[in-house]
């Protein structure tokens, strides 16, 4: 819940939850404007966003690749692709494998500093409290996702960390051969996923027009 979410970081930075809900409102629009305007957006010590078109695929005949009988697949219209990155600093402090989030390229709103001067431009006199606000989301993020909980921000991300146990050497059946074998052991591994919620995502596709433009 957000609220929780508010509290919990007002509590931390000693300021009042109104205060909080405004960053985290202008964070959104911050965001969100990032998206439509650029198709990028980068929360350095947290996530990056993307946004890919898709172009509009014409009907065409082929074969169908279970039957093998020849069929008409339809058409597709152009649409947007977001994809959500965490970033290297997030992912290392959960200890799952680090992969690097490539430079956007969005020089305006790309690394923390620029975000609070993004945010600044809309709080006013609340932008004094931006930089902890956001340090403690970090934290509370962290400390969230650590205790095996789901890290969800309304309209923004939700982040689900699990850790897969180890698995022990055994006996078993090839699924491809049919033959039986042995199966290694694994190490346990620790997993993160994260996903755009749906809010976010639909704000970013294609209105009618312009995914007709893109079909003619």
């Amino acid at each position: 819940m957000e609220k929780d979410l508010v509290g919990e970081v007002a509590r931390r930075v000693g300021v009042d939850e109104d205060i909080v809900s405004r960053v985290l409102d202008g964070l959104r629009e911050v965001a969100t404007e990032a998206l439509q305007a650029k198709g990028t957006f980068e929360w350095s010590s947290m996530f990056a966003i993307d946004v890919l078109r898709k172009p509009a695929l014409p009907a065409r005949e082929g074969v169908n690749p279970f039957t093998k009988e020849p069929m008409t697949f339809r058409g597709r219209a152009a649409a947007n692709e977001v994809h959500l990155r965490l970033s290297s600093d997030l992912e290392g402090a959960l200890g799952a494998p680090q992969e690097a989030v490539p430079a956007s390229g969005n020089e305006d709103l790309g690394g923390a500093w620029n975000l609070v001067h993004a945010l600044a431009r809309r709080l006013g006199e609340g932008s004094k409290s931006a930089p902890a606000v956001l340090t403690a989301l970090e934290e509370v993020a962290i400390e969230i996702l650590q205790s095996g909980h789901s890290f969800v921000w309304p309209g923004v991300v939700k982040i689900v960390w699990t850790r897969k146990p180890a698995r022990p050497v055994r006996e078993g059946i090839n699924p491809f051969t049919k033959v039986p074998m042995t199966f290694s052991a694994k190490p346990a591994v620790d997993s993160v996923r994260a996903h755009v919620a749906p809010a976010l995502h639909a704000a970013l596709q294609l209105g009618e027009d312009e995914a007709e433009g893109d079909d003619e």
